[in-house]
């Protein structure tokens, strides 16, 4: 029994220091982990194009494969991504590839896009024909909303991104008047234009760039809607008092209804007898 001790003892130790190797390996990997993904910053994704498209050609599924790339906090910080980036089309956060790519799968292109480029904003935005109303989306049309300077957004609404419409009003139930309320008027439409402008140049010209920074100051929002809500549009915003307000939606939260609808509660009023906003 004496001579056996000393074998189990050290069996003993051994597996003691298997252990403790092992619970110094996991801690070391880690420690290693947790300072990558602090230094690493944050991860978007990109559309990379696998086969030249030419203009007025339509992108599927298969054109695309999604490339990650990381950008540090220093570099987020300092706003240098941005010049690296440019206008490169950051796709959406979460679900299946195709629904990151929702936004731009069908879309047809205005110029050349090579192999192998990122999918880039001014290559998909108009036509090759450089016309605006190309931007309209097809079974659609554009409507201006009028808009008070000091409502506007500012700098965080650009074209491209959704809105939704707010308004004061006070509707009649049978014989009687409301209290003035605030009524959600079109909830996630598209916005065209800001100001007037586009913020496209797509002659060729001059780099042939496209702005999404947005505007400072403004007063109209051009927004597309359904050709049978125009009018409708045109009688709610007859009741409004003391102008819309809008409502910048983030770039992530999509619609789940792709077509824009008026507020049931609106969709019935007629045109008030004091005029249009902008009139009283």
């Amino acid at each position: 029994m004496a001579e056996e001790t000393p074998a189990v003892r050290n069996k003993g130790l051994l597996i003691a220091a298997i252990i403790l190797a092992v619970l110094v390996v996991v801690l070391y990997n880690w420690q290693v982990s947790r300072v990558r993904r602090e230094g690493r910053g944050e991860t978007f994704q990109l559309a990379v194009l696998r086969r030249n498209i030419a203009p007025g050609e339509k992108m599927e599924f298969d054109d695309f494969r999604i490339e990650t790339i990381v950008i540090s906090k220093e570099e987020r910080k300092g706003g240098q991504f941005k010049k690296s980036l440019g206008d490169v089309i950051i796709l959406r956060r979460g679900g299946t590839d195709r629904e990151k790519l929702a936004d731009v799968l069908g879309v047809t292109v205005n110029q050349t896009v090579r192999r192998g480029q990122y999918l880039r904003w001014h290559q998909i935005t108009g036509h090759p024909s450089g016309r605006p109303s190309y931007a309209i989306p097809k079974g659609m049309v554009a409507f201006t909303l009028p808009l008070e300077p000091r409502m506007a957004p500012g700098t965080v609404l650009s074209v491209g991104d959704r809105i939704t419409v707010w308004g004061m009003l006070a509707l009649r139930e049978k014989a009687k008047v409301l209290p003035l309320d605030s009524y959600p008027i079109m909830e996630k439409v598209p916005v065209l234009a800001i100001g007037g402008v586009a913020n496209r140049d797509m002659s060729g010209t001059r780099g042939a760039s496209y702005r999404r920074e947005g505007r400072r100051t403004y007063r109209s929002v051009t927004i597309a809607v359904p050709p049978d809500m125009a009018g409708q549009l045109i009688n709610v915003l007859s009741h409004v008092r003391g102008g819309i307000t809008l409502v910048v939606c983030s770039p992530e939260d999509r619609p789940e209804n792709q077509k824009p609808r008026i507020h049931p509660k609106l969709r019935e009023l007629k045109a008030w007898d004091a005029g249009l906003p902008g009139m009283r």
